[in-house]
């Protein structure tokens, strides 16, 4: 169509998109060089596409989105995902993960997140039943545990299907290879989405039981994101 703009990746996609595949910038060159034919591509112009100086599209889009392994119109979305910090992962050895497979695993998450989004319907967004918990009103994990069964009406005793209950209350479940075994979930509430929840699917069973329950009560129970704390109804999606 005349007039029609060429597409153009978005610039934090293309940041989002080269971490989540645990690449650094001259990483993402020398692929792409390799896959050129003859054209040199240099760190600097990663550098330069992703703080958005100069645009990508056309031949070099397609060449992205060859060496990222990505659809290229999915490297022309704008993210606009918030809410994912160091806070928001849980496991239990921080210590082995360095900041590069961390900034890998944010990605991975803030994609996750657009994934999912896009499986639940609009109507979905207007219910929750996700009440934001002082962390002062806590004295200890039971506290919390008694706190969330009366704020979701859980009765007493054991819980025998508690990716239901999540579900009800408006949680996105997502199990997937988080590429580490030093990581048992990771999860994001922006305050306005349903909160997503991303499982690894190398967790052993007695950590992979665990490992949900340990990232709702954060949610509830920890400063910092809590006070964003919202949420929509939502289901389960496996990968």
């Amino acid at each position: 169509m005349p007039g029609t703009a060429e597409p153009a990746a978005d610039a934090a996609m293309l940041t989002l998109a080269r971490e989540s595949r645990g690449m650094t910038q001259l990483d993402l060159a020398t692929a792409m060089t390799a896959l050129a034919q003859g054209d040199r591509i240099s760190q600097g112009y990663v550098s330069k596409a992703e703080a958005g100086r100069l645009a990508v599209n056309g031949a070099r889009l397609d060449l992205y989105a060859q060496a990222l392994h990505y659809p290229a119109h999915m490297l022309c979305i704008q993210p606009n995902v918030t809410g994912i910090g160091i806070g928001l992962v849980h496991h239990r050895k921080r210590a082995a993960l360095g900041a590069q497979p961390l900034r890998r695993i944010h990605a991975e998450l803030a994609l996750a997140c657009l994934q999912v989004r896009g499986l639940v319907s609009p109507e979905a967004d207007v219910i929750h039943s996700f009440e934001r918990i002082s962390v002062t009103d806590l004295e200890s994990p039971s506290d919390a545990a008694r706190m969330l069964r009366k704020l979701w009406n859980v009765p007493a005793g054991p819980i025998h299907n508690l990716v239901l209950i999540i579900e009800q209350a408006g949680g996105l479940i997502l199990v997937r290879d988080l590429g580490t075994r030093d990581l048992d979930a990771v999860s994001n509430w922006d305050g306005e989405e349903a909160p997503l929840f991303v499982l690894s699917d190398h967790a052993p069973s007695d950590r992979f039981r665990f490992s949900l329950p340990r990232a709702r009560a954060r949610h509830h129970a920890s400063c910092g994101w809590c006070d964003r704390c919202t949420g929509t109804a939502g289901r389960r999606v496996r990968k």
